[in-house]
């Protein structure tokens, strides 16, 4: 503020009486509300693009207090599934840090199928419990075309043929996925096609089970090949390992004998004595003159 300046601040407050039941806003994610909103009109007709699945409502309350209930039904009125969903509004005021909390919104979420109208009702009841109010939403989604008949929703749009990975349903008139397991299907219980064997498992397709692919476990050896080459490797090293050690044995003991004929010397035979094989050897040595001398 600039000084010396001064300015003039006026703040209207309103008190709601807590009988209302108008509604603050509402939107349809995607869809065009005709005529456009307006809380004084209570019904509305919805047009929903093909791409959406489901009709998200987006539901702003006037008055904190208020409760809403909503429900889905056909056009001949008969509730569906997907019954009431409630949102309790919190009762009383609560005071927030950046002003009062006085307007809470909701969000609803409806399937809508293909070419379908769905007619979605909303109650509101005040925040004193006195008043209830109404609005009526007549949602209908666009269908595919005669010549591009089915839906695919990977791509939002509507093809002849289905993904693989999926089968057309006529019945909804859409791509739904096949079974898990199944790579490609003709039908939810009609599979055609496999998945390729992995490290764990094989895959087969056997015709007495009804179209459904049957896993088998693989043996050890060959969820982990690599591993079992390993360990034959090493096995077969090990082996070539102590067989040499066996035979490197075995030619030692029959060398020791003759290695030890040839450590003796003449004339020392243990105690000191000269063996018969040295004397004899000593007879016929030159160094003795040919013969025994002493003979």
């Amino acid at each position: 503020m600039e000084a010396g300046v001064a300015k003039t601040y006026t703040l209207e407050v309103r008190r709601q009486r807590g009988s209302e039941t108008a509604l603050r806003h509402l939107i349809v994610m995607g869809g065009r509300l005709d005529p456009p909103w307006d809380s004084k009109i209570r019904k509305y007709d919805v047009a929903l693009p093909r791409s959406f699945d489901t009709a998200s409502v987006t539901a702003e309350l006037g008055d904190g207090g208020q409760n809403m209930f909503a429900t889905l039904s056909d056009r001949s009125g008969r509730r569906l599934e997907q019954e009431e969903k409630v949102v309790v509004a919190p009762r009383g005021r609560r005071l927030l840090h950046s002003g009062e909390f006085q307007y809470p919104t909701k969000d609803y979420v409806f399937p809508i199928p293909l070419d379908t109208t769905r007619a979605v009702d909303i109650r509101v009841t005040s925040a004193d419990g006195s008043q209830k109010g109404y609005y009526a939403l007549i949602i209908t989604r666009e269908g595919c075309p005669q010549e591009r008949n089915i839906f695919d929703p990977l791509s939002k749009e509507c093809v002849r043929f289905c993904a693989t990975g999926f089968f057309a349903n006529d019945m909804v008139g859409r791509c739904e996925r096949c079974k898990t397991g199944c790579i490609n299907c003709v039908g939810y219980r009609q599979c055609v096609q496999c998945p390729p064997d992995n490290r764990q498992y094989r895959f087969e397709l056997p015709d007495y089970n009804n179209g459904t692919c049957v896993s088998t476990l693989r043996p050890f050896w060959e969820q982990h090949a690599e591993q079992t080459a390993a360990a034959g490797v090493s096995a077969f090293c090990i082996l070539v390992f102590f067989a040499g050690l066996v035979g490197f044995a075995c030619s030692s003991a029959q060398a020791r004998p003759g290695v030890k004929l040839m450590m003796l010397r003449p004339g020392t035979n243990g105690g000191g004595g000269t063996s018969s094989d040295e004397s004899d050897s000593s007879e016929e040595d030159p160094r003795w003159g040919g013969a025994n001398r002493y003979a």
